[in-house]
């Protein structure tokens, strides 16, 4: 049985009816697929369903002494949970069912419990990833943490198997864990065994990364001239407000809006629009050809930070452009993800 061992340990050992495992497995899948919690009885986005393998399910209800069936329709009778009938893409369009918690109060009803869900496949980094956040810690009531993620990041600290918890990508490769949600101003308060932490990241990350693609493409761009000469393109976008400028670098470049010339240059203004009507099967998104840019940036930075990664000896936390190491480690990572930068050719000012 393996990691589904817990059918009798859980009705039997902890008093659980197979109603209450279905609701559980519901709350578990939906904590971790939308990391917190997302009930609203009068709002219905189509990302707050969730889809539970019929191969899982089955593992968890061992038919026919547990009959899955029964347990839905009687959560479904007394309102508790929501199904909504769903078809596949493609030639055959084969039918499933998603489901989510119905509201608030049922929500807190159900228990969190991460032996009802399967365990994620983790590669060597992440699996590092995974080690090193089970030694991490943060005081959630003295910081200004959003009282959704605050809850979140409950389940993350109390849970002993961090693994449930990371996730690496498919688009740009980036690695995905509840830290990765707290607010840049909070971050330093993070510890990693016991000890204070500092943090090294790729200034002007995307910027930076696109002037590396601009110069391969184009050559010399005033673009990249700016950069290089310790420009801050978030402020020559708005003088007013970086941070409103670095949405606004994001909205231009990686929307449809092809009037960027202002920004890139005549040359780079072809070549990014070029790029975003190619049809590149390497991209997986689904969302059209204007996300190649994206793409693109994203999975060169994850490819600049894994060479870092692979690199260290020591603890680590990944923020995307970014890496969380103890005090005493910030000078070697400082001076690795400089070499890096440095061996690919991408200038940054680091």
């Amino acid at each position: 049985m393996g990691q589904y061992n817990i059918i009798a340990e859980n009705i039997k050992g902890k008093n659980k009816t197979p109603d209450e495992i279905f609701f559980d497995t519901i709350k578990t899948t939906s904590i971790l697929k939308f990391r917190k919690k997302l009930v609203d009885a009068e709002d219905e986005p189509k990302d707050k369903w969730i889809y539970l393998k019929n191969s899982h399910l089955e593992k968890i209800f061992l038919y026919p002494k547990y009959n899955r069936k029964d347990s839905i329709e009687r959560l479904l009778k007394e309102g508790i949970i929501e199904q909504k009938t769903d078809y596949g893409k493609g030639k055959i369009k084969r039918k499933y069912y998603t489901y989510r918690i119905k509201d608030d109060k049922y929500y807190e009803d159900a228990t969190f419990d991460l032996s009802l869900v399967k365990m994620p496949k983790l590669d060597l980094i992440t699996s590092k990833v995974a080690t090193h956040l089970s030694f991490t810690a943060l005081d959630l009531d003295k910081y200004d943490i959003d009282t959704s993620l605050k809850d979140y990041l409950k389940y993350f600290f109390e849970a002993e198997d961090k693994r449930y918890f990371v996730s690496k990508d498919i688009f740009g490769h980036r690695i995905h864990h509840p830290l990765t949600l707290v607010s840049k101003n909070v971050r330093p308060h993070i510890t990693l065994f016991g000890q204070k932490t500092n943090f090294v990241d790729i200034p002007q990350s995307q910027p930076s990364l696109l002037s590396y693609f601009l110069k391969k493409q184009v050559g010399d761009n005033t673009f990249s001239e700016i950069l290089d000469n310790g420009g801050d393109i978030y402020e020559l976008i708005n003088k007013e407000d970086r941070d409103k400028g670095k949405k606004q670098f994001y909205e231009l470049l990686y929307g449809r809006n092809p009037n960027i010339s202002h920004i890139v240059g005549e040359k780079g203004e072809k070549w990014v629009n070029e790029l975003k009507k190619t049809e590149i099967k390497a991209n997986p998104s689904t969302n059209g050809n204007h996300t190649n840019l994206a793409w693109l940036l994203q999975n060169k930075e994850s490819e600049v930070m894994h060479k870092v990664f692979n690199q260290l000896s020591y603890p680590f936390i990944p923020i995307h452009d970014e890496v969380i190491v103890m005090e005493q480690n910030i000078d070697d990572v400082t001076e690795k993800l400089r070499e890096v930068l440095t061996e690919e050719g991408i200038k940054t000012g680091l």
